[in-house]
C-alpha cells in the first residue's frame, strides 16, 4: 500500500514541476521585455533636461565635446566623461552609453551631435537658439521678478460681495 502511495506522490510531483516550467518558459518573454531599459526614453529626458538647462541659463558658449555657461549665478560646464554627458560641478548624469559626442554651433543655435555604443548612426538634436534682443535668464534683475502679479493675491484682494466668474 505503501509503494502505491509514493509513486501517485511521485507522479502528482512531476506533474506539477512540469506544468510550472512549461508556465515558466510562457511567461520568460515578457519578464525579459520589462527588464530591458528603453534608451530612447531615457535620452528624451536627458535632452529635456538640456533644454530647460540652457532655457535658464546665461553665457552659454559650446566648444566641441564642451559647454558652459551660468545658472542661477553658478558657473556649470557641460562635458563628455566615460560616455556619459556629465554637468559639473557634481557629477549630473544627462546622457549615457555614449560612443561620441560633439556640441556644435549653426548660426544662432547650439546643437548636441551624440552616437549610441549600440548604434552606428550619429543623432543630432537641437538644444537652443539665441534670438536677437533675447536674454537666456527669466529674470534679468529681482526687480522684474518683483513685479509680478500672483493671481492668488488678486483674487483675494476683491471685494467680497463681488461675484467671481469663472
Amino acid at each position: 500500500m505503501n509503494k502505491g502511495f509514493t509513486s501517485i506522490e511521485v507522479l502528482l510531483s512531476l506533474w506539477i514541476i512540469s506544468f510550472s516550467m512549461m508556465l515558466l518558459a510562457a511567461v520568460m518573454p515578457m519578464l525579459q521585455s520589462l527588464i530591458q531599459k528603453d534608451d530612447f526614453i531615457q535620452d528624451q529626458i536627458g535632452l529635456r533636461q538640456l533644454r530647460h538647462i540652457l532655457l535658464l541659463s546665461e553665457a552659454v558658449s559650446a566648444v566641441d565635446d564642451t559647454l558652459s555657461g551660468m545658472l542661477y549665478n553658478e558657473e556649470y560646464t557641460l562635458i563628455f566623461d566615460r560616455q556619459r554627458l556629465v554637468k559639473t560641478p557634481g557629477y549630473e548624469i544627462m546622457l549615457m552609453d555614449l560612443s561620441a559626442m560633439n556640441f556644435i554651433t549653426k548660426g544662432e543655435c547650439i546643437y548636441l551631435q551624440y552616437q549610441k555604443n549600440n548604434e552606428s548612426k550619429i543623432n543630432e538634436r537641437w538644444l537652443t537658439c539665441e534670438q536677437p534682443g533675447m536674454d537666456f535668464t527669466l529674470f534679468p534683475d529681482d526687480a522684474a521678478a518683483d513685479d509680478l502679479i500672483n493671481p492668488a493675491d488678486e483674487y483675494q484682494n476683491q471685494d467680497s460681495d463681488a461675484v467671481v466668474s469663472e
